[in-house]
């Protein structure tokens, strides 16, 4: 669906047309397409309708898919195929110490780390897949906390390029 929704980006959102009666398909749309317009009004009715766990989990599946889609179109490759579905439940796994600190969903508390992996903190499978992906695209164990790094980037110059990036894409964090 992810996929689908971008293959029609970007469109000025008066030439979309209705959202998708299907939640997913409307999660799916609204993250790969017009991220940016998401706000506490949109995010509470698909939370009402898919559960805040449900939620959180498909909103890094998306991201993920979209970074590693992003990062082949950067360097003129194919996107790979998705893998064949796999049967099987999510964890449902809830942290203990998750509580509404005024996100879209309850987080963990107190405030620890950055607010991207709080964001996603109700759902810890989905902090790990997510960032898994993100630190072969950002940097890898204790590369990140290394300030000077011996890379063809230094290290402010990748901040410089990751708070840019976000800005244009009207990034919430």
């Amino acid at each position: 669906m992810v996929r689908t929704a971008r293959s029609g980006a970007p469109r000025p959102p008066w030439m979309r047309g209705d959202e998708p009666a299907d939640p997913l398909r409307r999660l799916a749309d609204r993250i790969a397409t017009d991220a940016g317009t998401i706000d506490r009004a949109w995010a509470s009715g698909m939370i009402d309708d898919l559960g805040d766990g449900c939620y959180v989990e498909l909103v890094s599946v998306a991201a993920s898919l979209i970074s590693l889609d992003v990062f082949c179109e950067a360097c003129g490759v194919e996107v790979a195929p998705l893998p064949a579905p796999v049967a099987g439940d999510p964890s449902r796994v809830r942290p203990d110490d998750v509580a509404d600190d005024g996100a879209y969903v309850a987080m963990t508390v107190p405030k620890r780390g950055a607010n991207v992996a709080r964001a996603m903190s109700l759902v810890p499978d989905a902090v790990r897949m997510f960032f898994g992906l993100e630190r072969c695209f950002y940097a890898a164990g204790a590369d990140f906390e290394d300030l000077a790094w011996e890379r063809p980037l230094s290290r402010p110059q990748v901040e410089l390029l990751a708070a840019r990036t976000s800005a244009v894409n009207e990034c919430f964090y």
